[in-house]
């Protein structure tokens, strides 16, 4: 071969190589490790709920193959329902103001064990005047699908969330930021639980 022609393949490929440049093989690796965390963790989430809806079956058969339980023992029931001390006024932004009512609620059984429920939730807000007739500030129903969403689980143990927004609320009647929150629970086999604390909030004065 000529050594022209060799010299014109020659420089053609350095043109080709240089195009094409290095690969940043540490990029596409961030991104697939990153790609792959985030499908483990979606893996994880999915046999965490399936094995929740197993277990529910396995009891579900365990009930209707034994209906009758042992002498003695008793089949749990919701029969209480508290506001955890946890429970209260926040001030989310370090205003000097509070933002939110925010309740951990426990349901339990007849031996007072937390038991997770069923059924619809209702939290109200209720202001009392120094005198005169109680008003409802703020009212929150849960359905037993936002019910089942408001549950959960953390360093304490098992509870209910839910929150009571105060938004630009402002105490009517005379001054006083005493309030009380009632929190109403009827279970889908029936019955009805009851609870309800005292608060002092934070709140703006209403204007002149």
């Amino acid at each position: 071969m000529p050594p022209t022609r060799n010299l014109w393949l020659l420089a053609s490929g350095c043109l080709l190589l240089a195009g094409c440049g290095p690969r940043n093989f540490t990029n596409d690796n961030d991104r697939l490790r990153r790609e792959n965390l985030e499908l483990t963790r979606q893996v994880e989430a999915l046999e965490k709920r399936l094995n929740q809806r197993l277990g529910q079956i396995e009891t579900l058969h365990a009930r209707l193959g034994n209906p009758d339980h042992p002498a003695g023992a008793e089949r749990p029931m919701p029969s209480g329902l508290s506001i955890d001390n946890y429970s209260g006024p926040i001030d989310t932004d370090r205003d000097g103001l509070d933002d939110v009512v925010r309740l951990y609620l426990l349901p339990t059984d007849q031996q007072g064990r937390m038991l997770p429920v069923s059924g619809t939730l209702t939290a109200a807000l209720v202001h009392l005047p120094d005198t005169g007739e109680p008003t409802v500030l703020r009212s929150q129903t849960l359905d037993p699908t936002a019910l089942d969403e408001a549950y959960r689980d953390g360093f304490t143990g098992p509870y209910y969330h839910v929150e009571l927004d105060l938004g630009d609320l402002t105490l009517p009647g005379p001054p006083t930021n005493e309030v009380i929150v009632r929190v109403v629970l009827e279970p889908m086999g029936g019955g009805t639980l009851r609870d309800q604390r005292r608060y002092r909030i934070r709140l703006a004065l209403p204007e002149a």
